[in-house]
């Protein structure tokens, strides 16, 4: 098994990637947290408002209960936020981008 780990956390580049994967989360192009990052670890983005940025290795669409965000811009979109209703999980996308070593 392979922890997976979300942050944002500023003390993230003391995490060691050898050990599990880690997705440091940004919200947008411009989030000066991308400096936080561990070598080898894999930028994803929250989406918010349906903003995707390419040069993240994915792109989360806000789905919170009733509100769902149609994606603006180029990037790899997760499939389960892009569709929630008919992609309910990973395993449903076969999708393991995130948990990748």
């Amino acid at each position: 098994m392979t922890p997976v780990i979300y942050t944002r956390h500023p003390n993230a580049a003391t995490l060691d990637s050898s050990l599990m994967a880690i997705n440091l989360t940004i919200e947008g192009k411009d989030d000066k947290r991308q400096k936080f990052a561990p070598v080898g670890s894999r930028i994803v983005n929250s989406s918010w408002d349906g903003n995707v940025v390419e040069d993240v290795a994915v792109n989360f669409l806000a789905h919170h209960m009733e509100k769902a965000s149609q994606a603006s811009g180029t990037g790899h979109v997760c499939p389960v936020t892009a569709d929630h209703r008919n992609t309910p999980s990973c395993d449903s996308a076969r999708c393991d981008l995130c948990f990748r070593f």
